[in-house]
């Protein structure tokens, strides 16, 4: 018995071109800087990571939301209490239609990537639509998520 894969092109193939992921802070950093760095380096979300640990992401939205929420001041309040750790994550070897859907079904903009447990980097929708966009044969291909058992 065999298992025969879908060939649609896996997450690897975005984060392969992706440069190495540089908009890293950590959780202890007062909001009001994580802002500026992701401003600074224009930015939409930042890794939130303590030793080579990942924690969760931080985006402006979440940002303001909590900070709205809690009444703090952003230079009082750290990126631990305004990022995002109830987020879905996904394997590498996923494929982009799968993380597109887990992305609306979570309504997230952004999926942590991970390869056998180790972080791997961050997919966003646009990386996805840019795919889709640069490459449409054999994006959106008609082949089915699951996996399809051939007998021999």
């Amino acid at each position: 018995m065999k298992v025969k894969v879908n060939s649609m092109k896996k997450i690897t193939t975005i984060l392969s071109r992706k440069q190495p992921y540089f908009n890293v802070i950590s959780s202890d950093t007062v909001v009001n800087e994580a802002l500026h760095k992701m401003n600074f380096e224009n930015i939409d979300y930042l890794i939130v990571m303590d030793d080579d640990r990942f924690l969760g992401l931080l985006s402006e939205h979440d940002i303001f939301s909590k900070a709205m929420m809690k009444k703090r001041s952003l230079d009082q309040m750290t990126v631990r209490e305004a990022m995002n750790t109830a987020i879905p994550i996904v394997d590498s070897e996923e494929s982009l239609e799968y993380c597109l859907k887990i992305m609306q079904i979570f309504k997230v903009h952004y999926l942590p990537v991970f390869d056998n447990f180790n972080f791997y980097g961050v997919v966003s929708s646009n990386d996805i639509l840019n795919e889709a966009a640069n490459n449409p044969s054999g994006f959106f291909n008609g082949e089915k998520e699951t996996p399809v058992i051939v007998m021999d």
